[in-house]
């Protein structure tokens, strides 16, 4: 039999049954991968409320925050930890140099690649940040049962490990 022959009677066999049906386990899964999604963004807004008050814009917090926490970078590598252009970046950097956020300097292995790291004043920024945020978080648990606190916990630990993937 030909590929294209094998290839029509599969398509006849799911017209015939149609798709596999989800199991119980499966439907469980969507629905709490959908409770999970709409839970996270949520939390993740009311983190982005609290990001607004230091008048920084996401994108600048995000590159301070990846030099604060995985060091001084390359442009080109910042760009791909990023997600963004080159050219996108060198202004970000240009904005935060200005400010005193981070330096640039050049690379110890090659003049002509330039490293940046975050400054003093970078760190003060992340801090001030992530004090905002748990503060957030804090006003939200205050409100909860011991009991809550306790799943809450243990969820917490799972949503780290699907963190990792």
């Amino acid at each position: 039999m030909s590929e294209a022959e094998s290839s029509a009677d599969d398509v006849r066999v799911f017209a015939a049954t149609g798709p596999p049906r989800p199991t119980g386990d499966d439907r469980r899964r969507a629905a709490l991968a959908e409770r999970l999604n709409t839970a996270t963004l949520r939390l993740a807004r009311l983190i982005r409320r609290e990001d607004a008050g230091l008048g920084e814009t996401p994108a600048r917090l995000s590159v301070v925050s990846t030099l604060v926490n995985r060091g001084p970078s390359t442009l080109a590598d910042l760009a791909e930890l990023e997600q963004v252009t080159p050219p996108t970046l060198t202004r970000l950097v240009q904005g935060l140099e200005r400010d005193g956020y981070v330096i640039r300097r050049a690379a110890p292995h090659d003049a002509r690649v330039s490293l940046v790291a975050s400054t003093g004043r970078g760190w003060k920024l992340l801090e001030d940040i992530r004090g905002r945020r748990l503060g957030a978080l804090r006003a939200g648990l205050a409100g909860l049962e011991p009991a809550e606190l306790r799943t809450l916990e243990e969820a917490a630990v799972l949503m780290e490990r699907l963190a990792r993937g």
